[in-house]
């Protein structure tokens, strides 16, 4: 098994998707993921690549009726 690695700092964001009846998935997305998924592909086997950190975007909110909000991760 060969595998590459890449690693990045920087904003995420993590949603549940799904539906209970059909299975529920963590969905994770976010520049920093761009970014380490690009080094991930940049490597050769056996390596693990690190990305520079992925500058911090502008803190956006969006309110949507019925929903709670969620709460950043530390």
């Amino acid at each position: 098994l060969e595998l590459r690695i890449g690693v990045s700092a920087g904003m995420v964001f993590a949603a549940l998707t799904g539906l209970p009846s059909h299975g529920v998935h963590l969905v994770i997305a976010g520049p920093a993921v761009v970014a380490a998924a690009a080094a991930e592909r940049a490597g050769r086997p056996g390596t693990v690549q690190v990305a520079p950190p992925v500058p911090r975007a502008r803190r956006v909110s969006v309110r949507l009726p019925g929903i709670e909000a969620a709460q950043p991760l530390s």
